[in-house]
């Protein structure tokens, strides 16, 4: 054998020795990344499994049946949270330190305190009667309190202390500031 072609032999051999070294450091640093990105994504799931999340609207609708055809003001609130929640009562945030609580007592609306799992939905219904009567006592309170309609907000209260605002249907503030 040549010792030309043996030094040659030798030097190929250390190039695919150090081309696949390079690939074990490329391999162990991606995997040491992505172990990182794991034990992350598990802290924030962990993290974020505590916490309730809810969605909701605030808005006009009716409620019908086969002889009645009532407006109402409909509140929907749903758990999108991974864990159960407890909604203990419905305010209405008007400003500053003030909040007007509502309360509930038609037999369309569901009962607080309310217990909801993941994806589970509640109702509140606010019965809008001939006269508009719900208009008028909360344009009085507000004009009472000196605050602008465009303010208000609807607050809910779960059991764990958390309070989470939904917004209000732009109609029903306009509603309200017809009786101002």
């Amino acid at each position: 054998m040549n010792s030309d072609y043996i030094s040659y032999e030798a030097l190929i051999s250390a190039r695919e020795t150090a081309y696949w070294a390079k690939v074990s450091a490329y391999g162990a640093w991606f995997s040491g990344v992505a172990t990182f990105l794991a034990v992350i994504t598990s802290l924030f799931i962990a993290l974020i499994n505590r916490r309730a999340f809810i969605g909701g609207k605030v808005k006009f609708g009716r409620i019908m049946s086969d002889d009645d055809d009532r407006r109402l003001i409909a509140i929907t609130v749903v758990n999108r949270s991974l864990h159960s929640i407890k909604i203990k009562a419905i305010y209405w945030y008007v400003g500053g330190e003030i909040e007007l609580q509502q309360l509930f007592r038609n037999k369309e609306s569901d009962r607080l305190p309310t217990r909801l799992e993941n994806g589970d939905e509640a109702n509140y219904r606010i019965i809008i009667d001939a006269d508009e009567d719900w208009f008028k006592r909360m344009a009085v309170r507000l004009k009472k309190l000196n605050f602008h309609p465009n303010k208000i907000r609807c607050v809910i209260t779960l059991s764990t202390g958390e309070r989470f605002r939904l917004k209000v249907d732009k109609r029903l503030k306009e509603k309200i500031l017809q009786y101002m």
